[in-house]
């Protein structure tokens, strides 16, 4: 993907966006509301973003803790989309594991009640094409929103699950925008899922895809285990658009702008460790980025790892002189034993 000709056919769109931002500072009578857009009346081209990201960082002031300040472009940064990938594939893996055995646990304590066994399932949701990403893509959150409303209703108990949008030129080059779908089912007719969906669609629906069905499990095919679901799922959720074609990579940049990559039921991941130091189980980061000149955008090459200083961990609050000086550095490779 050439980011050059992709900034070039994003340019208007993004002249449109800080037209805005600037009318909206303007009429801002709260500083902070006009700061905030003032910062956003000249968006950053996605060359300026590759250009900065992995070039500064923090350092957590209890534990030490490295975070570095990465570009987060994931449809244009691969650096960034393998680190999402990798950072989603290990929350997926956890939570899976755990909804799947409470899910087992529950249905052994009711008398291992027969078709009421709850397996992962991957889901399919696709709507007609209307040549809008951006609509599309609404319509598919709308819609999932009444299924999952019906789907309570209909069968009486919460759906938990977790879905991502991909985007595909399609064969009539319109745009197919479609939603990829894990969750929990038991043994349902899949025909009525079908007809739900029409409806929540509005009749723009064409189908719901179960990859696990009774009629693949007769032919042998095993249910799929949280480790894969959760690869098919970060597989998704970080896909870049540098296998589209330009004019179908900016479509989907604007379509996706402010929109979510992922969501889930509530509840769905568990809660990550934090600062294992700290009395409030956060990392605490000064609000000042600091250079880190011997950081790569991928943080597993670093070329001059900057090691942190010996001593006990400092204070959770620093004086102004302490944090006026300059902070040091930990590898992650080298906290995690992997250098």
């Amino acid at each position: 993907m050439d980011i050059a000709a992709l900034d070039a056919a994003l340019a208007p769109w993004r002249a449109t966006r800080a037209s805005s931002a600037r009318a909206k500072a303007r009429i801002s009578r709260s500083p902070n509301t006009r700061k905030y857009w003032e910062a956003r009346s000249a968006p950053k081209t996605f060359e300026d973003k590759l250009g900065a990201c992995g070039a500064s960082g923090k350092a957590c002031g209890h534990c030490g803790a490295p975070i570095v300040r990465y570009c987060n472009a994931k449809l244009v940064c691969e650096g960034c989309g393998k680190r999402a990938s990798r950072k989603i594939y290990t929350k997926m893996v956890r939570a899976l594991v755990e909804r799947h055995a409470a899910a087992e646990s529950s249905w052994r304590r009711a008398g291992r009640p027969a078709g009421q066994r709850r397996r992962l399932s991957l889901l399919t949701c696709t709507v007609s094409h209307s040549g809008d990403p951006r609509a599309d893509r609404k319509l598919l959150s709308d819609a999932w929103h009444r299924w999952r409303a019906w789907y309570l209703q209909h069968y009486g108990e919460r759906l938990e699950y977790a879905w991502t949008i991909e985007y595909t030129p399609g064969t009539d080059d319109k745009g197919h925008v479609h939603m990829h779908v894990v969750a929990l089912l038991p043994f349902r007719k899949f025909e009525e899922f079908h007809d739900a969906w029409k409806r929540a669609t509005h009749g723009q629906g064409s189908h719901v895809d179960v990859g696990q069905t009774e009629k693949r499990r007769r032919k042998g095919h095993k249910a799929p285990g949280p480790k894969a679901c959760a690869k098919y799922m970060a597989k998704y959720t970080s896909k870049g658009v540098g296998e589209l074609p330009l004019d179908h990579a900016a479509k989907w940049v604007k379509a996706q702008h402010g929109m979510r990559a992922l969501s889930t039921s509530r509840g769905f991941f568990l809660r990550p460790e934090g600062c294992p130091l700290s009395t409030d189980g956060k990392h605490h980061f000064e609000r000042e980025w600091l250079d880190m000149p011997g950081w790569t955008p991928s943080y597993r090459r670093a070329t001059a790892p900057l090691v942190a200083t010996a001593g006990p961990a400092p204070p959770l609050v620093r004086t102004p002189g302490e944090r006026a000086g300059p902070a040091s550095f930990r590898p992650p490779q080298l906290e995690l034993g992997i250098a």
